[in-house]
């Protein structure tokens, strides 16, 4: 297949990453936190998976997992 991806595969694409983004950020709500004297400070690890969108896919596939997660997180 060459070209355009397809609808379908893009769809399938942004759910994989969000679904990757909301383990990490269940992961990273497990961790005791790294500063203990600063509540509510986190690593922020499922933001590697919107960095890596933002870079490889455009910030539309970056905001649409960022939004997810965020609703769903």
């Amino acid at each position: 297949m060459s070209g355009k991806p397809r609808p379908v595969r893009r769809m399938t694409r942004l759910a994989l990453f969000t679904s990757a983004a909301l383990a990490l950020h269940a992961l990273e709500g497990m961790l005791p936190p790294p500063i203990p004297a600063l509540p509510g400070v986190r690593l922020g690890l499922a933001n590697i998976v919107v960095l890596y969108l933002l870079y490889a896919e455009g910030w539309r596939a970056a905001l649409v997992v960022a939004l997810l997660r965020g609703v769903m997180g």
